[in-house]
């Protein structure tokens, strides 16, 4: 778990890099030679496939039976990063790392690189920096450097080294001004140091290199939002909710664009569509939109009916949304549940609102301490925020009562 006091700023859109890494953690498994195991060959077949999970045993199959194999460590690694199980993906790369079996310099580049990936999904955004480093020194399997130089790029971010991130995605789109992650990891630490107009700037570029690439188009609108270009903003949106396309994605951003223009009846019925095609995000959105309609039951409904059938890339605010329905029912055990799998998640877009949601049910019950320990560290990360400071202030008046 990530401690909250571990916590920096955040990026918006940070399901990204693992969107990123992903494509990159399957190549690292079919690089090896693969010595004909069965398990082996079992694993990555599965791992193909996009089924992680079920790969998992038949890699540790494949190591029972040859451990000194640094390819099987390479594979299950990844595939356990894939998985989020971040500290079992640690202890297996380390351990082939101190072992005295022979592993060839590609061979600890990729461990390298899975362990700064393992690093920064458990928040040790300074380990991941220096794994990424070794990784980079070795000069070898060079088509993995630009994932690396990614990686090490959000793990600045996080650890509140905006310039350098920004230097490092600035660099690597000089190279590849293809590399669409990169544009939105640029955008994301603009829009966070407050330049609004710069932010705008890239994902304009980045849309003009993707044109269907909805995860831009509606960070472009929030930008837009946020610079004040409502006209822009408003376009941007009517070009979703009219094109005709019919496929699942297609319907998802249908249904967010109505959603954002406030036209419910319309956003439920492109979202119940998109859900009916197993676009399993058309349940959260919905539930979203139950919840303004006043029907929390049913929003309660449609989050839980996301979260079990949504294992991989799951939206953490659906946690936070939880947690809101539970504490306005006052079932401030399932709302602490729920902010806790949330935190879990770590460095998400939803982690500021888990925190405040924190903070609220800790005075609900009564525990100023912790409300005052949890919204200390909230304004570490969030400064500015005027109506946490108040708060703040609040509960250190109860304290001294």
């Amino acid at each position: 778990m990530i401690k909250k006091s571990q916590l920096l700023i955040r990026l918006e859109k940070l399901s990204r890099f693992w969107e990123k890494i992903s494509v990159c953690l399957l190549a690292v498994m079919l690089t090896g030679c693969g010595a004909g195991e069965s398990a082996y060959q079992q694993a990555v077949k599965l791992a193909e496939n996009e089924e992680y999970e079920k790969s998992l045993p038949y890699f540790e199959d494949a190591i029972k039976e040859n451990a000194k194999e640094p390819e099987y460590y390479i594979s299950y690694g990844m595939a356990l990063n894939h998985v989020w199980k971040f500290e079992e993906a640690e202890k297996n790369f380390s351990s082939i790392l101190k072992s005295d079996y022979k592993i060839s310099e590609g061979e600890k580049k990729q461990l390298y690189y899975g362990r700064a990936i393992a690093a920064h999904g458990m928040g040790d955004y300074k380990s991941a920096l220096d794994y990424a480093e070794k990784a980079l020194k070795i000069k070898k399997l060079e088509k993995l450097d630009q994932n690396i130089r990614y990686t090490e790029a959000v793990s600045l971010f996080l650890n509140g080294q905006a310039e350098k991130a920004e230097k490092i995605c600035n660099k690597i789109l000089s190279e590849d001004n293809e590399d669409i992650e990169s544009y939105l990891l640029l955008a994301g630490i603009q829009k966070a140091g407050g330049n609004v107009e710069g932010a705008v700037a890239t994902y304009e570029t980045a849309l003009s290199k993707k044109k269907e690439d909805y995860d831009i188009k509606f960070a472009l609108y929030e930008a837009y939002v946020a610079m004040g270009k409502t006209d822009a903003a408003q376009e941007l949106l009517s070009d979703l909710t009219n094109q005709a396309g019919d496929s699942a994605d297609e319907l998802l951003a249908k249904g967010r664009a109505y959603y954002y223009q406030g036209n419910y009846d319309m956003a439920l019925k492109a979202l119940a569509e998109a859900t009916e095609k197993g676009e399993k995000k058309g349940l959260f959105y919905t539930g979203l939109v139950k919840k303004l309609q006043g029907n929390p039951e049913e929003a309660e409904k449609c989050f839980l009916d996301y979260l079990s059938n949504e294992k991989e890339d799951v939206i953490s605010e659906s946690y936070n949304q939880l947690a809101g329905i539970y504490i306005e029912k006052s079932q401030y055990k399932q709302a602490q549940s729920m902010i806790k799998k949330g935190l879990d998640l770590g460095d998400t877009e939803a982690a500021k609102n888990l925190m405040r949601n924190q903070v609220i049910l800790y005075e609900l019950q009564g525990d100023y301490e912790n409300a005052q320990k949890t919204a200390g560290e909230y304004l570490q990360i969030y400064a500015e925020d005027v109506s946490m400071q108040k708060e703040l202030s609040f509960i250190q008046t109860r304290l001294k009562k």
